[in-house]
């Protein structure tokens, strides 16, 4: 089974990010409490909150996620394939 971890924008009064900063918008993960980002308003947290799933989405169907799940001999064949498909052109 997959290890998946959900996030979620939450108020925290008084929090400053690392570079002082009121930062009080931050995207927390839920099962450990650990805060991931710190965001000056809520749209914008939201919107990071957003990026991080779309991101995390992408690296999961993506050539390297595909490599990730494949033995060492297929990985260096798929890579041999893609070495050949862009000299190609």
């Amino acid at each position: 089974m997959a290890n998946i971890l959900l996030e979620t924008v939450v108020y925290r009064k008084g929090h400053r990010n690392s570079k002082g900063e009121i930062a009080e918008w931050v995207i927390v993960q839920h099962n450990t409490g650990k805060i991931l980002s710190s965001h000056k308003s809520k749209p914008k947290a939201d919107k990071h909150l957003q990026q991080m799933e779309y991101y995390k989405h992408i690296k999961n169907e993506s050539f390297v996620g595909y490599l990730n799940k494949q033995p060492l001999t297929e990985m260096v064949a798929a890579a041999k394939k893609l070495y050949e498909a862009i000299t190609a052109s």
